[in-house]
């Protein structure tokens, strides 16, 4: 009970400390002193306490001494073998009856302990082995305890190979019981007795012994061979700025080395990181015997197959010809001519594909020829000279091979003649067009200062969660400050105001203009629209003010983005000046699959300008921006989008959001270059006729009419249609060509009547006859004609009853379907086809026949007995 917190001091006669105690385990704050005295003489005992207070009654000492007991323990490792005096791996422990543990004694064989009088436990402890013997000491006791455990002794060597010590070698022995390892060639490991399995390691590669018998008190010899082999492996590079040498495009930054021996990979690889590593070759070990050296990186998995010597480095060269043969891959170099006929060491950029788009190596600055690349077969290649880019397809399979991307004027010429480039796109009418009538409406592009054709843009808004934050900017003046998602739509009408302005300075076909949103997934909000199109342009307001008012959508997806941008200007199917207009304000969720999506809009030749909306945008770019490795932070994120896309696209980092509708109308894409034409002629060549008239704009923009032949009955008849573009020089020209089908277009009716079959008043269960009568009296035939009847519940259809005048197909069902190749026009032919059926009446009924062809739109049948046109036969009974 009293508060002091006392120590012993036990000190000699001579007046040399024997022990002390603070804090005596098991007795809380108070000491304890067990010891023998060395001799009879004066000893002091001091007593003292750290302060408490300013003491009082109740700060009292209470000194008891009493005839303690000794214990002597000595350990025998095996029966009549006594530890070691100092042995390291012995430890003895007196506990009390409650498991405290009141003394500890290590690396001390025997050992003397001195205890008061009471119940204990002795534990000793011998390689982790334990040993427990229950104690009840009297005062005075002196009691002998030997302690026996059944350890033997295995003195191993491990060799590397035949006469080699192995380095750095480990061994792990292990039985149902225990388990013990060590370190070291040349060891002696003590183990309770046991059979026991016998793993030993060099290099990682590891060889286990099965059935080691230990028995007590024996040592036995043992060697174990692992017959190692190495192998010296000479490494691809995935530094896409290598000088020399192969050099791995797979998609990834690093490569992995592994050895794979009967079927199981060995766990010494070794990882090759781009701009890390340096080494060109690296020595793995194996075990002796057949085994494949596999290469993983990104999408390449690659295996050369090794025999493995013991004792022996074996080197294995990187066969890159081989492998490209064996696993179908293309070997390649690429040399780049620069338009001085020079090899270009500077400005030049390489990009790799792989034929799923998926990207391999992304803007490589400066590829030199005798860096060679090894990829997955048929790559997609996209070269870079300053302004210029060439897409090559062309890089062959299995077989080491040498590009030349030519630069020079001459190599750039294209389909144009003379000394001016010149690109001319026929945009109305399509490839393979229908055309009604004697002549057609040529509309298209033509220019010598640029891509001919309409400028595309998608118009691309992030409606992520963060979307919703501010813009930072009050912009329709209410009081509030916009959300970036506001802004965005804000930004988007403006360019769209801007559009109609030079749509009415310069009217034609200019501009096309589509809208999407992307969160989770992308949607086109509105389709692609011409802003010639009085019709369509208010859908692309409307799309921008739903993305407004309905707010976020969820994620970050810039796949989707990308992906369905690319699909809503139509950029794979009809390449030429095609845009997107990217806004976001934080990075993709899924960053690789992102920078191939891009990737793969720049390889339609899609510009992708990025707008980096609010802080995440603020850092700097790197100056060179490439990968693999993938790049970091949101800067470089979108300088690698745009920079993926097709030449000219750029990046817009504006941290306040609210600043994009100041950016987006201002866009240089908006400017309208002359196109510098003398003339654009227009020819049937099929007739050999010229346009009726050509109305040629001085942005390149121009529409003709040009006849087209047509057969005498309806059937089609291809139109092949010229459009030539002469330059201002009335030299340099460039020709295309579209091909159009004209015809005689039929004219078809249709006539529904019905007959009742007991001539009289029309009851129920009465049979209804049904006549649908089809005629062609136009000049052309009607093609492909498929008629359906759908059956109203108050007709029950008569199996069996579907009959028609010509040979045709019929299909009777809830509905009924018949079908027929040609009704020719009159004159040409049978021109009627009569189709009749039967029903049960079970009720008033409206009935009415759809007619489709190949020539006409859809068309449906009407009651020969009413006034009105186009109207269902109804079937009433009668009242």
């Amino acid at each position: 009970g009293s508060p002091l917190d006392p120590n012993l001091q036990l000190l000699a006669p001579d007046g040399s400390e024997l022990a002390s105690n603070n804090n005596f385990p098991g007795l809380s704050l108070d000491p304890r002193l067990d010891l023998r005295l060395p001799a009879d003489g004066e000893y002091t005992l001091v007593v003292a306490a750290h302060r408490r207070g300013d003491g009082g009654p109740e700060f009292t000492y209470q000194l008891a001494l009493e005839r303690g007991a000794a214990v002597m323990v000595t350990v025998f490792e095996a029966p009549g073998m006594p530890a070691a005096a100092d042995d390291p791996r012995l430890q003895v422990f007196l506990k009390s009856r409650d498991g405290t543990r009141l003394y500890t004694v290590s690396s001390q064989n025997p050992v003397t302990l001195f205890t008061a009088p009471g119940d204990y436990q002795l534990e000793t402890r011998l390689e982790s082995v334990e040993r427990q013997v229950p104690l009840t000491l009297a005062a005075g006791q002196e009691l002998s305890i030997p302690v026996e455990y059944d350890f033997g002794r295995v003195a191993l060597q491990v060799l590397e190979a035949e006469g080699r010590l192995a380095q750095d070698a480990s061994v792990r022995f292990r039985s149902n019981t225990h388990s013990a390892s060590a370190s070291g060639s040349q060891l002696e490991v003590r183990l309770p007795a046991g059979s026991y399995s016998l793993i030993a390691a060099a290099d990682n590669i590891t060889s286990t012994l099965q059935n080691v018998l230990v028995e007590p008190g024996i040592r036995q010899e043992l060697t174990i061979n692992l017959r190692l082999g190495r192998l010296d492996i000479e490494l691809p590079g995935i530094e896409v700025l290598a000088a020399q040498g192969i050099v791995l495009a797979s998609g990834e930054a690093e490569v992995q080395v592994r050895i794979v021996q009967d079927g199981e990979v060995q766990p010494n690889s070794f990882e090759h990181r781009s701009r890390r590593d340096t080494a060109q070759r690296v020595i793995l070990a194996a075990h002796e015997g057949p085994g494949v050296v596999r290469f993983v990186s990104g999408l390449l998995t690659l295996e050369l197959p090794v025999i493995v010597v013991a004792g022996q480095t074996i080197s294995v060269p990187f066969d890159a010809p081989a492998l490209a043969r064996q696993y179908g891959l293309s070997l390649f170099s690429v040399t780049i001519r620069d338009q001085a006929s020079q090899i270009a060491t500077r400005g030049a950029q390489l990009m790799i594909m792989d034929a799923a788009g998926r990207t391999l190596l992304a803007l490589a600055p400066d590829p030199l020829p005798n860096t060679t690349w090894l990829t997955p077969g048929n790559p997609q290649l996209r070269i870079r000279l300053g302004e210029q880019e060439q897409l090559r397809n062309d890089v062959p399979v299995g077989i080491p091979t040498r590009l030349l991307a030519d630069f020079t004027p001459a190599a750039q010429a294209g389909t144009a003649s003379g000394g001016v480039q010149v690109d001319i796109i026929i945009e109305s009418p399509r490839e393979g067009e229908i055309v009604r009538g004697d002549q057609v409406t040529v509309t298209g592009r033509a220019s010598t200062t640029g891509p001919a054709g309409a400028a595309r843009i998608a118009i691309v808004a992030d409606v992520s969660g963060s979307a919703e934050h501010s813009s930072g900017a009050d912009l329709d003046g209410d009081g509030q400050e916009e959300t970036i998602i506001q802004a965005e739509a804000a930004a988007g009408r403006l360019l769209l105001d801007a559009l109609r302005r030079i749509e009415a300075q310069s009217p034609g076909t200019a501009f096309a203009v589509t809208v999407l949103r992307f969160a989770n997934k992308g949607e086109m909000m509105a389709p692609l629209v011409h802003m010639s199109d009085p019709e369509g342009v208010p859908a692309l307001y409307t799309a921008l003010d739903r993305i407004a008012q309905e707010g976020n959508q969820g994620g970050t997806n810039y796949v989707a983005a990308l992906d369905e941008a690319v699909e809503a200007l139509g950029a794979n199917e009809q390449p030429g000046n095609t845009f997107i207009l990217f806004m976001t304000d934080g990075a993709p969720g899924d960053l690789k699959s992102s920078l191939d999506a891009a990737a793969r809009a720049g390889l339609a030749g899609v510009v992708i300008h990025t707008f980096g909306l609010g802080d995440t945008f603020q850092d700097e770019i790197s100056p060179s921006v490439f990968f693999p490795p993938d790049p970091r932070g949101g800067p470089n994120i979108l300088a690698t989008v745009a920079a993926l896309g097709a030449l000219g696209g750029t990046i817009t980092a504006l941290p306040t959001p609210a600043d994009i509708v100041q950016v987006i109308p201002r866009l240089p894409l908006l400017e309208l270059p002359e196109a510098e034409l003398q003339a654009v002629e227009i020819t049937n060549v099929t007739t050999g006729q010229s346009a009726l008239s050509v109305e040629l704009s001085r942005d390149g923009s121009f529409q003709a009419q040009v006849p087209v032949s047509l057969p005498p009955r309806g059937t089609l008849e291809t139109n092949i249609l010229f459009a030539t573009a002469i330059a201002a020089d009335g030299v340099s020209s460039a020709t295309t060509q579209v091909q159009v089908r004209g015809f005689v277009p039929p004219a078809l009716t249709a006539m529904l009547s019905t007959i009742d079959q007991n001539r009289g008043t029309l009851e129920t269960g009465d049979v209804l006859t049904l006549v649908l009568t089809l005629t062609n009296a136009g000049p052309g035939a009607a093609t492909g004609l498929d008629i359906t009847v759908p059956l109203p519940d108050g007709i029950v259809l008569l199996p069996g009853t579907l009959h028609a005048n010509q040979i045709v197909t019929l299909e009777e069902g809830s509905q009924l379907r018949v079908q027929l190749d040609t009704l020719p026009p009159p004159g040409a032919g049978r021109n009627s086809l009569v189709i009749t059926f039967q029903g049960v009446f079970q009720g008033d009924s409206a009935v009415q026949a759809t007619v489709t062809s190949q020539e006409l739109a859809a068309q449906v049948s009407d009651d020969p007995f009413t006034a009105a046109g186009g109207d269902p036969t109804v079937v009433s009974a009668t009242r």
